[in-house]
């Protein structure tokens, strides 16, 4: 019986619906965030916020519409979509924000996940088209939100 519950569904996600809210840390591979966390979200994948996080969050890709008060630290790519509210901190292999997006804090890229140029300041910022993965975290991020019918 539980093998038909879960056909379909992605059991290796974990998703906080938006009337959820969670007082603590998480931990998990890929995470879609919809409600409020009060603690950290490490997650070892893909970390997905339309939600509200007053806390940091650590990812291997990290795609904002949302709010994070904290910090992010992402080896790969962070997005921030047109909605995205970031105060904190942020290290990135590589970045892309959208106009609009308001992010409070500095910026650091990582050595280890960098490419593309150097502008004046010293950010290492992806140059040149978008990448795969930002096209990715934007279709996961207008997934969930066509799910919330948003």
């Amino acid at each position: 019986m539980l093998r038909r519950a879960t056909q379909g569904i992605d059991t290796n996600k974990t998703v906080i619906d938006k009337e959820t809210k969670i007082i603590g840390n998480i931990a998990a591979k890929d995470i879609d965030i919809l409600g409020t966390i009060e603690g950290n979200v490490e997650a070892t994948g893909k970390a997905t916020i339309i939600g509200i996080i007053k806390g940091n969050v650590t990812g291997a890709d990290i795609a904002v519409n949302g709010k994070i008060e904290g910090n992010v630290i992402s080896s790969g790519l962070v997005y921030a979509d047109k909605d995205a509210v970031v105060t904190g901190d942020i290290e990135f292999g590589s970045i892309l924000v959208e106009d609009g997006a308001v992010l409070k804090g500095t910026f650091k890229a990582s050595e280890k996940g960098y490419s593309g140029g150097t502008n004046k300041a010293g950010i290492k910022i992806k140059w040149g088209k978008e990448s795969e993965s930002s096209n990715e975290a934007k279709l996961r991020l207008k997934n969930l939100m066509d799910r919330l019918g948003q």
